[in-house]
């Protein structure tokens, strides 16, 4: 005897075992998006660290690194890096940044 009601029916095919994976891949899910999110984190703080003389060396002055970090951080919070205000209909975007 089995431990699933119907025979031939498997662990895995019963609704509490597929509610229990579901939950399984939003946990997953969210301690990835919790990781990467730590490492944006931490790659911003490190570019924020950097002295003129290093941001020069990669290319960067310190205003290009504070729009390109804000734009990160707009678009995580779902805004528009620009702040202007719509030129659409509600739901197309304020300009050239709407995705």
């Amino acid at each position: 005897m089995t431990c699933c009601s119907q025979p031939g029916e498997s662990p895995l095919t019963t609704g509490r075992a597929r509610e229990s994976h579901g939950f399984r891949e939003l946990l997953r899910a969210a301690w990835r998006a919790y990781w990467e999110h730590r490492i944006e984190r931490a790659a911003a703080e490190f570019l924020r660290l950097l002295d003129t003389d290093a941001l020069d060396d990669i290319g960067m002055s310190r205003s290009e690194l504070d729009a390109l970090l804000g734009e990160v951080d707009a678009r995580r919070q779902g805004a528009c890096p620009c702040q202007r205000p719509r030129q659409g209909p509600v739901g197309s975007g304020c300009c050239a940044h709407a995705g």
